[in-house]
């Protein structure tokens, strides 16, 4: 069996991880900010850019990343697929 091809629908998958990490570490980032001693270490973050924009960046960032490795892997494929041996 040879992977030659990766089909670029496969990067809205990681995209999806992406957005839904960023989202868990922005909402233990609004509760964290509440404490003054954290608030003096790591500065203060509005709940709008620790929920929405960082969020919706992040998961931009990972789709554009993955799209790329894909397009990346897929060219490289054509001449050296990756082959495995399946017994039955």
């Amino acid at each position: 069996m040879e992977l030659k091809n990766i089909k670029y629908k496969s990067a809205v998958f990681f995209a999806a991880i992406g957005l839904v990490m960023y989202l868990l570490i922005g909402i233990l980032q609004v509760f964290v900010a509440r404490d003054p001693v954290f608030a003096a270490l790591y500065g203060v973050v509005s709940p709008t850019q620790a929920l929405v924009y960082t969020p919706l960046l992040g998961a931009a960032i990972l789709y554009i990343f993955v799209m790329l490795t894909i397009f990346v892997y897929n060219i490289v494929a054509k001449k050296y697929p990756v082959a495995w041996e399946v017994k039955k």
